[in-house]
Order: structure tokens, then sequence, then C-alpha cells
């Protein structure tokens, strides 16, 4: 199973990197948290359609040590590249957004949290 992992991983990372209209891919091949989100969707997508009952998500999560927030990002980039994807896998994965979005992004822990704090959105002018 690990070797389809690895498989699944290569041939998404690839066609990600690929379509990068600019061709410099050196910002996506250096971002961690990128890789790390690929490679959880790659296995998770292997789990799914091969593993047994007990690695079913967000045990891969879990087993990365990643938070919901940084897959959820890269979920629909991956189906789209991923034309391979048969529909019963498809759906798991939406499936998964959908939970990660309604409940997991937003737990405590998130680093949705650490990036609002970040960025510097626009206020409303002073009446």
């Amino acid at each position: 199973m690990l070797k389809v992992g690895l498989k699944q991983f290569n041939r998404t990372f690839e066609k990600i990197t690929i379509s990068e209209d600019d061709g410099d891919c050196g910002h996506i091949s250096t971002n961690v948290d990128f890789i790390s989100a690929i490679f959880a969707i790659s296995f998770e997508v292997v789990l799914f359609s091969e593993g047994p009952d007990r690695y079913k998500f967000p045990w891969i999560l879990s087993a990365l040590d990643l938070h919901s927030f940084m897959v959820v990002k890269l979920i629909e980039t991956i189906i789209l590249h991923n034309t391979g994807l048969d529909k019963n896998t498809v759906e798991h994965l939406a499936d998964i957004e959908e939970i990660m979005l309604e409940t997991m992004v937003w737990a405590a822990d998130s680093p949705l949290y650490e990036q609002l704090t970040e960025c510097d959105p626009p206020r409303p002018p002073k009446v």
C-alpha cells in the first residue's frame, strides 16, 4: 500500500507542478505544508480504495500531524488534476472536504486563526 500511495503522490505532485503557468515551481516544491497536504490526500485516496477500516478519515491527518486547514485548501485542486479518480473516490474527497469545512478547520488549534491575525484586512471607515 505504501508503494501505491507514493506513486499516487508523485503523479499528483507532478501534475500540479507542471500546470504552473510560469514554469517556476520553486515556491511550491519547497513549501512543506503544500507537499504534506498533497501527500495526505494522495494517501487518503489509496486508503479509501484499498485500506482497512481502521485507517478511515481523519486517521491520515493524525498520522501525519496535519491540521485539516492545511489540507482542505488543496482537495479541489487535486480532484481537478487527477482525472483518473473514480466517481466514488471523488465523492469521498468531496465528503471529507465538507466535514473539514463544517467543523475541523474551526477547531481552537486551527492555523486559520493565526493566518487571520497576520493579515491586515481592510477596516471600514470611521464615521
